[in-house]
């Protein structure tokens, strides 16, 4: 199936395939390194600017600098420049487009565009480069998506402005609440969805932010296909956001610390980002419930042209959740975590997860991933309840990169993503994280 979700997802393909015990096996043993991993990287990056301790020479490798992009190359194999390229205007606004077409029973044709777009707002080099990027898609089966997504880093990244708005509707399976609900228990679930979601986030000191938020997200015309027909299904039994309407609408209160070399394709440095957030009934919520992300994310070069990314991240609720507002495999902010999994497989209380990447330069602006997860969602799904993770769930992921834009480094990314039993591509803008 195809899902157009986030921008920075951009599109998502999953097939279904199944795997071999050789190739679930090996999953598996690589999925187990990653807390290993997480914990050797975050200690070689624990200066937050990835800088080396004091004292002692740099020797890790560098970042491979592209004299060319995707798009200078093509015009440059196609004649359309002549042979004649500029050097980018570091402020100037580029817009890189991915117009696409999609085909498959559950949405039959559809046709759509991807776009995003890369600038410095000022001329203070220490400025990061800003990105706009959005998607859209309309199919066969009245199937309509429109995301937006920005970052806008002000002067001197004094501040940083991080929205996220959408508008769906398009259909997806669920199964329901807890790690253990088996594929017999997957149902269709048609809806509508509204996302607006607002951060500013304004530096304390060094790469230090504090920011607030709001988040408003509502779900409409809920519909569980098999419950309508008058099956019993693991999701209609959750209580909540299953039918009808959901509305949640809070507030967010955020620490934010961002050492990375670059903000959209990191070689070096260390990520953390705490986020609370707040869902009170006098802010226009159905119900009050809050939620706790935490996430840390670590770069470290390793051989020449090489350099290993490592996230691990936490997401917890409190009070009565709805369904789309759990935790699940997927639903990160950036909607790029466990892939090779089916968004939203895993659903619970609370989730963890840990994904280690290998990035490798190969030439200009052509690089390689090659990558592993595991996560865990709370086996308790009812309020007061501690966390209980007992099983784990592996994936693996190949890719490539291609450059869009050698100022920022943004780049198209195409991946590949295995699970125990299946496997999905996945076209998105830069990296998973």
């Amino acid at each position: 199936m195809l899902q157009v979700e986030s921008p920075r997802s951009a599109l998502r393909y999953h097939s279904e395939r199944r795997l071999s015990p050789q190739v679930f096996s090996a999953a598996t043993r690589a999925a187990v390194l990653v807390v290993g991993l997480v914990a050797f990287g975050s200690a070689r990056a624990a200066d937050p600017a990835g800088a080396p301790v004091p004292g002692t020479p740099d020797l890790s490798p560098a970042r491979l600098q592209p004299t060319i992009d995707l798009p200078e190359w093509l015009a440059q194999a196609t004649g359309l420049d002549n042979g004649r390229s500029e050097p980018q205007d570091s402020a100037r606004l580029r817009w890189d487009v991915l117009p696409f077409v999609i085909s498959n029973p559950l949405e039959g044709v559809g046709l759509g565009v991807a776009t995003i777009g890369t600038f410095r707002i000022g001329s203070d080099p220490s400025t990061g480069y800003s990105t706009v990027a959005a998607s859209g898609v309309t199919t066969t089966h009245a199937q309509r998506t429109l995301d937006i997504r920005s970052e806008l880093r002000l002067p001197a990244d004094r501040w940083i402005l991080v929205g996220d708005y959408a508008a769906n509707r398009l259909p997806s399976p669920a199964w329901g609440v807890g790690d253990h609900q088996p594929d017999s228990e997957e149902t269709l679930v048609d809806e509508r969805g509204l996302v607006l979601h607002e951060t500013a986030y304004r530096r304390l000191l060094g790469p230090a932010y504090v920011g607030l938020g709001y988040f408003f997200d509502e779900d409409y015309d809920i519909v569980d296909i098999r419950a309508k027909a008058g099956e019993a299904t693991a999701f209609n039994a959750y209580p909540l956001g299953t039918h009808g309407r959901s509305r949640s609408s809070g507030f967010t209160a955020s620490f934010l610390l961002d050492g990375r070399d670059n903000p959209v394709d990191p070689w070096r440095g260390l990520y953390c980002l705490a986020r609370f957030r707040l869902n009170p009934r006098w802010a226009g919520s159905d119900q009050a419930w809050q939620s706790l992300w935490v996430e840390t994310r670590a770069y470290q070069p390793v051989v020449p042209r090489a350099s290993l990314a490592l996230w691990t991240y936490g997401w917890f609720t409190f009070g009565p959740t709805p369904y789309f507002m759990l935790p699940s495999n997927g639903g990160d902010p950036e909607m790029r975590s466990a892939r090779g999994w089916i968004q939203g497989r895993h659903v619970g209380r609370a989730l963890v997860g840990a994904e280690a990447e290998l990035r490798v330069a190969i030439w200009q602006f052509v690089a390689g991933a090659l990558g592993t997860s595991v996560h865990a969602v709370s086996a308790e799904d009812g309020g007061g309840h501690a966390p209980d993770f007992r099983r784990a769930w592996p994936a693996a992921s190949a890719g490539v990169r291609l450059t869009l834009d050698r100022r920022s480094l943004s780049s198209l990314a195409l991946d590949v993503g295995w699970r125990p039993g299946g496997h999905g591509e996945y076209i998105a803008f830069n990296q998973a994280f």
